[in-house]
């Protein structure tokens, strides 16, 4: 399958409820989220420096762009490839890991592919060819607000090297 195993959904069901002392580090934890944020839009901006400084991620890499009256909180960095070919972006994933930089599928890739699909009644009215578009070309990157500036411009060049011997 082309699911990342990590990453797949197998029953449906929802666990929506915290305990008492999940609350109370949320709780806390909130008061952490303003910086969070903040800082994994700087680190997100980071990617986007390095991909348009680079003639070669530039021209290989789509990456989003937030409105100018929104504001993500990058919970990763998806970065979608013109060019590469599902078994090609598999290869750069496991070199990615090979050097300790995890990465995982956007959205979860395509979600109709699922396990947990067989489980529910559904009709399909169209050929879903965005998320195809986007399972087979995409990925995540760690954008998060303990990575560093010099961390992202090591997982840049790597994607560089990688491009670069194609």
């Amino acid at each position: 399958s082309s699911l990342d195993p990590n990453f797949l959904f197998i029953n449906k069901g929802y666990n929506l409820r915290l305990s008492d002392p999940q609350a109370s580090v949320g709780i806390v934890q909130l008061s952490k989220l303003n910086n969070y944020v903040d800082r994994r839009i700087e680190i997100a901006n980071h990617f986007i420096k390095n991909i348009i400084n680079s003639a070669l991620l530039y021209e290989n890499i789509i990456f989003q762009k937030v409105l100018n009256n929104a504001k993500s909180s990058w919970f990763g960095f998806p970065v979608v490839f013109k060019k590469l070919h599902f078994e090609e972006i598999q290869r750069l994933r496991k070199k990615l890991l090979d050097s300790k930089i995890e990465t995982r599928p956007f959205l979860a890739g395509d979600f109709s592919l699922q396990p947990v699909n067989k489980k529910f009644d559904h009709l399909c009215f169209d050929s879903l060819s965005n998320i195809k578009f986007i399972h087979n070309k995409s990925f995540a990157l760690p954008c998060h607000q303990g990575i560093t500036k010099a961390e992202v411009d090591k997982i840049c060049k790597i994607i560089e090297q990688f491009l670069s011997k194609l």
